[in-house]
């Protein structure tokens, strides 16, 4: 029954990453929005470090679950040299289980990056705002003068 602990692994594998991405895009996000009050330079530094917090996820994500996959084939191929295949066919399924976990990290990271981006896009937005109405009080103040 070696075969149905694997597939218990590879199933918690692919919900670790899955709970992984999402803190990371979330905690990425939250930076970016703190960073955009106290001014632009924070602003960049918190956008790139977001995106470098979702490729980590991601990475980390890809080789979790390719990991598991070839553990898979590894485990089917063993039993069908031995000829067990009843167990081989139980092995398909963790097989179909790791392609699962697959298709649920790249759409998290996926998710993940869409969020970070339009966070981090909105931040900017905000931080041109300011930096707009400074410069227009700041030509207000000149035009008085005069």
């Amino acid at each position: 029954m070696a075969t149905n602990k694997t597939a218990k692994k590879i199933s918690l594998k692919a919900s670790s990453v899955k709970s992984a991405a999402k803190k990371k895009s979330a905690t990425a996000a939250k930076g970016v929005k703190t960073a955009a009050r106290s001014g632009v330079k924070n602003a960049k530094r918190a956008t790139t470090q977001a995106k470098s917090a979702v490729s980590k996820a991601t990475k980390s994500a890809k080789k979790k679950s390719s990991q598991a996959t070839s553990r898979a084939k590894k485990t089917v191929s063993r039993l069908k040299k031995k000829g067990k295949t009843q167990m081989a066919s139980t092995s398909k399924g963790i097989q179909k289980r790791t392609k699962k976990t697959q298709s649920t990290v790249r759409r998290v990271a996926k998710q993940a990056g869409k969020t970070v981006g339009e966070n981090v896009g909105k931040a900017l937005k905000t931080v041109d705002h300011v930096v707009q109405q400074a410069m227009d009080f700041g030509k207000s103040l000149i035009g008085e003068r005069t």
